[in-house]
C-alpha cells in the first residue's frame, strides 16, 4: 500500500498537517569516531580533551568541539527527553533525526523519546561520508543498497519497527568519493520506489574557490540522472561558511533546480583557523533568509540546528533545540521577515518535504 499523501513517523503514518513546528535537521543519539575526531596538538590539550565537560574547560570545547573525545558522543536517554522538552515548551512539535548508520543512530530509542514527550519524531536511513561506511558497502551493488534503503522505509531501520520517513542524511565528502556517488545514486532509487524525500549533507572543504554549496550542485546532477525530481531533495548546511561573503549565488542555483535549502546550523558559531574561515552569526544567517524569501524562494526554504555535539545541548552550555523558537524568530523580525512567512518556514515548508510523493 502507498504512504503517498502521508508522513512517516517513528509510530507511523501521519497526515502531514499534523506535524506542527517541524525541526528537519537534529540528531538525538550519535557517536563518531575517527572521520569526526581531531587529535589535539599538545599535551595540556589531549588532557582537556579527555575530561568530562564542564565550565571550567567549556571555553576550550565550544573553540574545539571535535578535539574532546565526549563532545562526539550524545548517548544518555535522560539528557535527550529534557533537551526536547524546552523545543516542546517553545511550541515545537516535530524532530526529524537524520542521524545515519554506522554513527550509533538508535530510532527505537528516538522512538521511546516521543513516548515520553508526545513529542513527533521522524527517523531517517541513510550513510554517512565514506570514512565511516562499513565494508559492505564498497561490495554490494547500487540497486541491493537501494533494496536496502527501501526496506527501511517500507518496514523498519535495521530489522527495528521504526519505519524512515526520509532518506538521510546522505553524507559527501571534500571530492564526492565513488562510494558516495553509489549511495546517492541507491538513495534516489529508493525515492523512487517509496516516495520518501531524501537529505543530502554536501561536499564541506573550506575552499574559497569552490565553496561547499557550489559542490552540492553535483550532488544534485547525480540524483537528477536517477531520474528523481529534485523537489524531493533538501540540501543540507547551506550557512556554513563565511565565504557565502552575504552572497546567494549559489543557494539560488540549488533553488532554481527545485530543491529545498536548509540552513540547520543555528546556534553554531566557529572559526577555522587552518582554512581561515568561520561560520556566519545567527544574524548574518537570518539576513540570508530574509534575502531569499525577498527574491522568491520562501517556499523552499527549511530551518533547523543540526545538534549533534554535546556542548550544542543546553545541559551542557549550548542553546538548544528551542533555539530558533526562542531566540532566532526574533531576529527575523528585524531582518524583516513577516511572521506568516517565518510560520511557513518552520511548519508547512517541513511538512510538504516530508510528505510521500506518489512511488514511480
Amino acid at each position: 500500500m502507498s504512504d503517498a499523501g502521508k508522513a512517516i513517523t517513528a509510530e507511523g503514518p501521519v497526515n502531514p498537517e499534523n506535524l506542527g513546528i517541524t525541526l528537519p535537521h537534529e540528531h538525538l543519539f550519535s557517536s563518531w569516531g575517527p572521520e569526526k575526531f581531531d587529535t589535539p596538538e599538545s599535551a595540556y590539550e589531549r588532557k582537556l580533551a579527555r575530561e568530562p565537560i564542564s565550565l571550567d574547560n567549556l571555553w576550550y570545547v565550544r573553540r574545539n568541539p571535535t578535539q574532546h573525545q565526549g563532545n562526539l558522543r550524545l548517548e544518555s536517554m535522560e539528557d535527550a527527553v529534557k533537551e526536547v522538552m524546552h523545543f516542546y515548551r517553545a511550541g515545537g512539535d516535530t524532530i526529524v533525526d537524520v542521524t545515519p548508520k554506522g554513527t550509533s543512530a538508535d530510532p527505537v530509542r528516538v522512538r521511546g523519546v516521543g513516548r515520553e514527550t508526545d513529542l513527533n519524531f521522524v527517523h531517517g536511513t541513510a550513510f554517512y561520508t565514506y570514512d565511516s561506511h562499513p565494508d559492505r558497502i564498497g561490495d554490494i551493488t547500487i540497486d541491493e543498497l537501494a533494496e536496502e534503503f527501501v526496506s527501511d522505509v517500507s518496514e523498519g531501520i535495521n530489522d527495528t519497527s521504526v519505519r524512515a520517513g526520509i532518506i538521510g542524511e546522505i553524507g559527501t565528502s571534500g571530492d564526492i568519493h565513488e562510494q558516495e556517488k553509489r549511495v546517492l545514486r541507491a538513495g534516489a532509487r529508493a525515492s523512487l520506489e517509496t516516495g520518501a524525500p531524501v537529505s543530502v549533507h554536501p561536499p564541506s572543504n573550506r575552499n574559497p574557490e569552490w565553496p561547499p554549496s557550489r559542490r552540492a550542485l553535483q550532488v544534485l546532477d547525480i540524483l537528477e540522472e536517477e531520474g528523481l525530481p529534485l523537489d524531493r531533495v533538501v540540501i543540507c548546511h547551506m550557512d556554513q561558511s563565511k565565504w557565502l561573503g552575504g552572497s546567494m549565488e549559489y543557494q539560488r542555483q540549488i533553488l532554481d533546480r527545485g530543491a529545498y535549502v536548509e540552513f540547520d546550523l543555528f546556534g553554531h558559531d566557529l572559526y577555522f583557523a587552518h582554512a581561515k574561515d568561520a561560520q556566519p552569526s545567527d544574524v548574518d544567517r537570518a539576513g540570508y533568509v530574509a534575502e531569499l524569501v525577498e527574491d522568491g524562494y520562501a517556499d523552499q526554504l527549511l530551518l533547523s540546528h543540526d545538534i549533534f555535539l554535546k556542548h550544542l545541548l543546553r545541559t551542557y552550555g549550548g542553546h538548544g533545540y528551542a533555539h530558533i523558537l526562542t531566540n532566532v524568530v526574533p531576529m527575523f523580525d528585524g531582518a524583516g521577515v513577516p511572521d506568516e512567512v517565518v510560520e511557513q518556514i518552520l511548519t508547512t515548508n517541513p511538512q510538504r518535504m516530508l510528505t510521500f510523493a506518489k512511488p514511480q
